[in-house]
């Protein structure tokens, strides 16, 4: 088994930004995505593409900001059995394409703390890992989730949502292997 952090591949694929990205509502934005339930109070985000003169292609999960992936309806189609029960899919307010953000609220403390390598800041605050360990059972049929103690952060995904991204075809999408059962 093998937990793969999910990226955006920003070198080849469309960046977003919010319509009104002024410093006031990105610190705002950044705050709303903490695990918590945000669907009774959504009100969709008005988003807007950032030019890059064409060189960027259209992707199924364009970058917006760190640790809060953007799907097009077709991903979220493709990936809903490895989706449900784990975010919320929120609809944003986008010209160019149906697009939703996809709030992690699978929160799980899943870290083998002995065997990986942290640092931490106030209050046992993880700020970095070096190397990632995983507790077998507190993972496995964890398709997309997040550590408790790291909310904002690193969205960690299943060989299983992995091989639905590939086999669906899906372009955008980044994963960069942390940890494997077998070593």
């Amino acid at each position: 088994m093998k937990i793969w952090i999910l990226q955006e591949d920003v070198n080849n694929y469309e960046h977003l930004t919010l319509l009104d990205g002024n410093n006031e509502e990105w610190i705002k934005f950044g705050d709303m995505f903490k695990g918590d339930q945000l669907a009774s109070n959504w009100t969709p985000l008005k988003l807007k593409l950032i030019n890059h003169d064409g060189k960027l292609k259209r992707g199924d999960m364009p970058y917006l900001s760190p640790g809060k992936p953007i799907f097009t309806k077709n991903a979220v189609e493709r990936l809903k059995g490895v989706l449900e029960g784990n975010v919320e899919v929120l609809p944003v307010d986008y010209d160019l394409q149906e697009l939703f953000i996809i709030n992690i609220t699978n929160r799980i403390d899943a870290i083998d703390y002995e065997k990986s390598e942290i640092k931490y800041g106030d209050e046992k605050r993880i700020l970095r890992v070096k190397k990632f360990s995983f507790v077998v059972e507190e993972v496995k049929n964890q398709h997309i989730f997040k550590i408790s103690n790291q909310l904002f952060g690193t969205v960690f995904v299943s060989d299983e949502f992995k091989k639905k991204v590939v086999e669906s075809s899906l372009e955008g999408f980044k994963f960069i292997e942390v940890w494997d059962s077998e070593e």
